[in-house]
């Protein structure tokens, strides 16, 4: 079974392309993705905030789609 601070309960896109992640322990995080969506070319999509804002836990709740 794995730890609970290592599972993902929830992720929520924000309008500033942040994600806040919330964790099995009830640990919560907000990470920013601007640097990462401006500088890689391969994430330009993530600028479309309908296509950024649909995020969700993986299937294992260990990831982010």
């Amino acid at each position: 079974m794995r730890p609970r601070q290592f599972t993902l309960c929830s992720v929520k896109a924000t309008s500033t392309a942040s994600l806040l992640l919330r964790h099995g322990n009830s640990e919560q995080f907000e990470v920013s993705l601007v640097d990462t969506i401006l500088q890689h070319l391969a994430q330009e999509r993530l600028k479309d905030t309908e296509v950024f804002s649909t995020v969700k836990v993986g299937d294992q709740d260990d990831s982010v789609v």
